[in-house]
């Protein structure tokens, strides 16, 4: 079984909480989207302390008072017999005023088909103790949006009743990294092919390592290909899940962004949906569920910005496999396979570049203290991969996922599409490649290998901006917004600034 990784930022976050919550009840939110390990945290944080666990399934049984009655149990709190879901909530609060106690309510938007009067208890038993010391209570869901729905519908039970939201991101790549070498994968371009494919979701990993494969190739010829096909079913399966009978639908807009149609129009044309439908569906798998973002280029209005599928295996998916099922995919499994092997590269190429990006502004590669990272593209589909913005300066990055060497063509494009793009300020040029030696040069413009990059970014601190770019803390906590005081009731809001 995979060791618990790094969460550092979020394990003290939950713990200053956890202090507090001993002379004033605490309430935080923990979100985060699916995969992003979020479970595994909290159950890491509830080592060594009485914690009355919660996880609240879609379809929970009948009787949810008598699952967390004996979920309450089997953690030390006596409850007598077969309470109501009100009883049991109280008898969970009652004993933390005799000893401090952590209550995990696990994917709580869940509540709303199983137990709909639950956030109403929930809200009457919180406003009893909110001024009293003795529990810690924390929520989790899987999106961001669904806890808003809970916690800031002004008309909502349990509107403004957290103390503290924290966000949980994907890992990256350094931390990816360390888990691919415990597993044995040493090699570093291997081990940037494995996130570009399987991103900052610690889920694959495990499930990589369950299976026993070193690589991202003997992962899917295990998982894919072989008796267990549980990635085959692992996109799907979310998508029907959330969707329900709109899944295709949904599955459809993924399936055209993901094979480079990326226009509304383009979209619409693939999917046959509406040009004037597509907003909605589209807001709702961005906001919602994130699923796809929408990236402007530098300069660029609102309306000029293309859709991308955010998570990285969820675009290799609906690239390589969607929409075969998993008959389909045994009968067409070496045509598959070849597929992939052939086109592999051009997809991590389109990847590379959103590592580099992730990773440049923690490097020594950027000669400016850098305030945005972007990319630039003009109406003729002409585009530069990378763009870091400072104060009147920019650095422009073309990224090349590639063994073959760079030529002077190379940086004589990159130097021209500068000139192109009409920045004001001065202007830096680099190419990162896949292997490059270190200080070169063409044409003026700086060449430096995915090693070097590496090598800089993991000896260089620099300012938040930097660090958040490779270690990419994963944690907020945000502040609170108020709400009116009740029968003398104030609320205490934990502020700070997003690390």
């Amino acid at each position: 079984m995979m060791r618990f990784y790094d969460r550092k930022d979020e394990i003290a976050s939950l713990e200053q909480l956890w202090k507090s919550s001993k002379k004033r009840s605490q309430f935080a939110t923990v979100s985060g989207m699916r995969r992003v390990g979020k479970t595994c945290l909290l159950t890491e944080f509830a080592k060594g302390k009485r914690a009355v666990y919660l996880f609240i399934q879609k379809a929970m049984p009948s009787n949810v008072a008598q699952y967390i009655a004996d979920s309450a149990r089997k953690s030390g709190v006596p409850i007598l017999g077969s309470p109501s879901l009100s009883e049991a909530f109280s008898a969970i609060f009652d004993y933390a005023k005799q000893e401090q106690t952590l209550l995990i309510i696990d994917e709580i938007q869940n509540f709303s088909p199983s137990a709909k009067d639950a956030f109403s208890i929930i809200q009457s038993q919180w406003d009893r103790i909110e001024n009293t010391g003795g529990i810690m209570l924390v929520a989790s869901g899987s999106y961001d949006s669904a806890l808003n729905d809970i916690f800031e519908g002004r008309s909502m039970p349990l509107y403004g009743r957290p103390t503290a939201k924290l966000r949980i991101r994907p890992f990256g790549f350094g931390i990816v990294q360390e888990m691919l070498s415990d597993m044995g994968q040493k090699g570093l371009f291997a081990q940037a092919e494995a996130y570009m494919l399987f991103g900052g979701l610690p889920r694959y990993y495990a499930l990589m390592d369950a299976s026993g494969a070193k690589t991202w190739q003997g992962a899917l010829e295990k998982m894919l290909f072989g008796q267990n096909t549980v990635l085959e079913s692992e996109i799907r399966s979310i998508f029907y899940d959330e969707f329900k009978s709109g899944a295709p639908r949904q599955l459809s807009i993924i399936s055209a962004i993901a094979s480079g149609k990326t226009s509304l129009n383009n979209i619409s044309n693939a999917t046959g949906i509406p040009i004037t439908q597509l907003p909605r569906y589209l807001e709702l798998l961005s906001r919602k569920y994130g699923f796809v973002e929408k990236e402007l280029p530098l300069g660029a209005n609102k309306k000029e910005g293309t859709w991308k599928v955010k998570d990285s295996f969820a675009s290799f998916y609906f690239r390589f496999i969607y929409p075969r099922n998993r008959e389909q995919l045994a009968l067409e499994a070496g045509a598959v396979g070849k597929n992939i092997a052939e086109n592999s590269q051009a997809f991590f190429g389109k990847r590379f570049e959103k590592l580099c990006a992730e990773l440049l502004p923690s490097s020594g590669l950027v000669p400016f203290e850098p305030v945005r990272v972007s990319y630039w593209r003009n109406r003729q589909g002409e585009d530069i991969d990378i763009v870091v913005e400072g104060k009147r300066e920019f650095l422009l990055v073309s990224c090349k996922w590639r063994n073959k060497g760079i030529a002077n063509a190379d940086a004589h494009e990159l130097v021209a599409l500068g000139k192109k793009a009409c920045l004001k300020g001065k202007l830096h040029h680099l190419i990162i490649c896949k292997g490059a030696q270190k200080g070169r040069e063409l044409c003026g413009v700086r060449v430096a290998g995915f090693a070097e990059l590496v090598s800089h970014m993991n000896s260089t601190e620099g300012t938040p901006l930097q660090a958040a770019g490779y270690h990419c803390h994963s944690v907020e906590i945000l502040p609170v917004r108020p709400r009116r005081k009740r029968r003398g009731i104030s609320q205490l809001a934990i502020n700070g600034k997003a690390r």
